[in-house]
C-alpha cells in the first residue's frame, strides 16, 4: 500500500494518509465502535503479542519497575470502545496475561468527550515483551 505521510517536529507526530488506507480502516468502525477481528484470536502468540505491543504504542502507556528481584511491566490503555477493551482483555487471557478493566467515564475537561475504559496490565518481562524495549 503506497501511503503518503508527513512529520511535525513541533508535535513529534507522524500523519499518515491516503484513500486506500481510509477505506481499509473504515471496516473497524469509529473510535467507540472499534473491535479486534476474530481471526486474530486464532493466530500464534507472537502475532497476538505484536498486535498488543502496537496497540500499546499507539494508545497506551508502559512503565517498568523492579520488585522482589523481578522486573514488572505495568501497562495501561484507555479507549472509548468497551468492545475493544473486553476483546483485548480476552486476547491477553489467551496469552496467559491477566488484566483489570476500569470505567473512567467521559473526560470532564471536554464537553463532547465519550466515556473511557481503561485496562491495566501488570506482567513480568517474560510474559510480555514490549516493542518499546527492543525485544523484536
Amino acid at each position: 500500500m503506497n501511503l503518503s505521510y508527513s512529520y511535525s517536529n513541533s508535535s513529534k507526530r507522524f500523519r499518515i494518509y491516503g484513500k486506500r488506507l481510509a477505506k481499509y480502516v473504515q471496516q473497524f468502525g469509529k473510535c467507540d465502535q472499534k473491535f479486534i477481528p476474530n481471526w486474530l484470536f486464532k493466530q500464534p502468540s507472537y502475532v497476538k503479542q505484536c498486535f498488543v505491543d502496537a496497540l500499546l504504542m499507539g494508545d497506551g502507556k508502559v512503565f517498568t519497575k523492579h520488585k522482589d528481584g523481578k522486573d514488572y511491566t505495568t501497562s495501561a490503555i484507555c479507549l472509548t470502545s468497551q468492545i475493544l477493551i473486553d476483546q483485548l482483555q480476552a486476547l491477553l487471557a489467551t496469552m496467559g496475561v491477566s488484566s483489570t478493566k476500569h470505567y473512567d467515564g467521559p473526560d470532564k475537561r471536554y464537553p463532547d468527550s465519550k466515556p473511557m475504559w481503561r485496562l491495566g496490565i501488570t506482567t513480568t518481562h517474560r510474559q510480555v515483551r514490549s516493542l518499546r524495549e527492543g525485544w523484536y
